[in-house]
């Protein structure tokens, strides 16, 4: 598998999973999976997002 083929690949399963380019869950993602808003808060401050 070339480095972009494996790239592409990484990129998709990530979107599939609703993570960030870094593997990190999306806030769509933590509010599909019913998590308390005050960690989302607390998850956007440590991921340096805007509240």
């Amino acid at each position: 598998m070339t480095k972009d083929a494996f790239k592409k690949a990484m990129d998709e399963y990530y979107e599939y999973r609703e993570w960030d380019r870094l593997g990190r869950p999306t806030i769509k993602k933590l509010k599909k999976l019913k998590i308390e808003e005050e960690f989302i808060k607390e998850y956007k401050n440590a991921m340096g997002m805007e509240n």
